[in-house]
């Protein structure tokens, strides 16, 4: 009678196998992966050359198709040729040495990776827009625990000159050039008229003040505070609607073809001051009118006189007439 034999259990794999055959696995799994990658991109042609010119003729159509136009929205560079800086012969390292490059990650990596300037004269803040360029603190200056704004770190380092590389990400499909320019001139109008009555007012350029905005184009309004803020020395602007009701006692006001701007009469003027120089200039002027006066009812100067010197000083004493109503308005409005 045959005797039963007892199985025998199979030897494990040792570490060293199965370190073996799993590097075996990955590498089949690497050459699938490689030639499904090249079949994906046609790196292996399958299809011969009909397949080839399908692929070319679908990458031409996805361009025409997608209403893509490279000419459209191209600046003018003739037009701008004192702002869009032009190609010249190299300046040597010291026109670098000497320059402050201001910009978004296009400038950042000219020192961070590039080497053509260094942290010393260059300041990139990556994802920036020029629209936040005199808000955004983004500057960290050894000397100071915060950050500042690229404006207040020129005025600190005052370089020979700057150069601006900001406009990427400023762009916008939808907004064309003719509605940026558009925009611009009626901010630039808003401030120039604001400048010209605080000049007419004698407001000192450093002269804080606040600013309400009636208009009915508050986009444009809003994008264009930072203006405000360095152009018209404005504390703060607020926007409201074109048909909003604003009280304009104590309050001057300046319009344009865009919009109301109000500004308190109280942050312009020191009201005693004011009223103590006005009272002066009426009494200077009430002592010009009153001589030029004696003059005119003496008959022997008119008779003795020229027509024209007459004539002259007669329009003087008209003109000093209508400064002193100008300065009795002037206080009375004060003291409302």
């Amino acid at each position: 009678m045959a005797g039963k034999t007892k199985s025998q259990k199979k030897k494990a794999l040792d570490m060293r196998s199965k370190m073996y055959l799993v590097l075996a696995l990955c590498s089949v799994m690497l050459l699938v992966s490689v030639g499904i990658s090249l079949v994906l991109i046609g790196g292996i042609d399958l299809g011969g050359a009909d397949a080839q010119s399908v692929s070319t003729v679908d990458s031409a159509s996805m361009v025409v198709e997608s209403g893509y136009n490279k000419e459209e929205n191209t600046i003018d560079t003739q037009a701008y040729t004192s702002t869009i800086l032009e190609q010249s012969a190299d300046a040597g390292d010291s026109y670098v040495d000497e320059t402050l490059f201001l910009g978004d990650s296009n400038t950042a990596r000219m020192y961070r990776m590039f080497d053509y300037c260094s942290y010393d004269n260059a300041i990139g803040s990556v994802g920036m827009t020029a629209k936040s360029l005199a808000t955004f603190a983004c500057v960290q200056v050894s000397t100071l625990s915060g950050y500042i704004t690229m404006p207040q770190a020129v005025a600190k380092l005052q370089p020979r000159r700057v150069i601006l590389t900001f406009g990427t990400n400023d762009l916008n499909p939808g907004y064309k050039a003719a509605d940026f320019v558009k925009n611009y001139q009626t901010v630039i109008e808003a401030i120039t008229a604001i400048r010209a009555r605080r000049n007419e007012m004698s407001v000192a350029p450093s002269k804080k003040v606040h600013y309400t905005v009636a208009t009915a184009h508050a986009d444009t309004f809003s994008a264009g505070i930072p203006f405000f803020t360095r152009l018209a020395s404005a504390s703060d602007v607020t926007i409201v609607p074109a048909d909003a009701a604003i009280d304009a006692d104590g309050k001057v006001e300046v319009d344009t073809h865009a919009a109301r701007i109000f500004m308190p009469l109280a942050e312009l003027v020191d009201f005693e001051k004011e009223l103590a120089r006005i009272a002066k200039e009426k009494a200077n002027a009430e002592k010009q009118l009153a001589g030029i006066e004696n003059k005119l009812k003496n008959e022997g100067f008119l008779a003795k006189a020229p027509e024209a010197v007459v004539s002259g000083a007669r329009a003087d004493a008209e003109k000093l007439k209508a400064l002193i109503e100008k300065l009795d308005a002037s206080a009375a409005a004060m003291k409302k």
